[in-house]
């Protein structure tokens, strides 16, 4: 039961670790493409990499330079793909506090 429980709730965090990974790619890929960088799709990946937040560091920098342009900029999936990030980041950490209560009170 214990292992059982576990195991479930490790399994759920790593697939909600995954699709936040997705939902910032998707939206690093949203903002280069509205700030007119090249190769959006390659920006997305490779803020979404590293595992310290160095590629995303490096995207932020990137970013300062540039403005959004209007004409390019879908606002309202911008903001309903960080709504859904944030949902995403908020269901890990309960995720993560429940493991870790878990793990302290099983013990």
């Amino acid at each position: 039961m214990k292992i059982t429980l576990l195991f479930v709730v490790g399994a759920s965090f790593a697939v909600n670790a995954i699709l936040c990974q997705v939902l910032l790619w998707r939206l690093v890929r949203l903002d280069a493409a509205a700030r007119n960088i090249a190769h959006p799709h390659l920006a997305g990946l490779l803020a979404t990499s590293g595992q310290n937040g160095s590629g995303l560091f490096m995207y932020l920098i990137l970013r300062r330079q540039r403005e959004v342009i209007a004409e390019l900029d879908d606002a309202p999936k911008r903001h309903h793909l960080k709504i859904q990030l944030t949902a995403g980041f908020a269901v890990m950490l309960s995720l993560f506090i429940s493991f870790s209560l878990i793990l302290f009170l099983l013990n």
